[in-house]
């Protein structure tokens, strides 16, 4: 079976299925992306264990670092953390 045997609405609507997934994991990561960039801009370097600190009204706590990256963090108002 080739492509050739898909009705060209199916192959349409899968192109336009994939093409919408990939934009919610691109955002995610993006969004992640700017966040460590925040950190990582906030704290001028590195961190080279787990931290908390606080932008703006927001509590930013690492969970993981690794490869030059946050990985991981929870981020909650400040007023809720204390």
């Amino acid at each position: 079976m080739s492509l050739a045997d898909f009705p060209s609405w199916a192959l349409f609507a899968t192109i336009l299925a994939l093409t919408v997934l990939s934009a919610c994991f691109s955002s995610s990561e993006t969004a992640m992306m700017a966040l460590n960039g925040l950190i990582l801009e906030t704290l001028e370097t590195i961190p080279e264990a787990n931290l908390c600190l606080q932008v703006d009204e927001f509590r930013i706590e690492t969970l993981q670092i690794g490869d030059n990256v946050v990985k991981h963090c929870r981020v909650a108002p400040a007023s809720a953390a204390a």
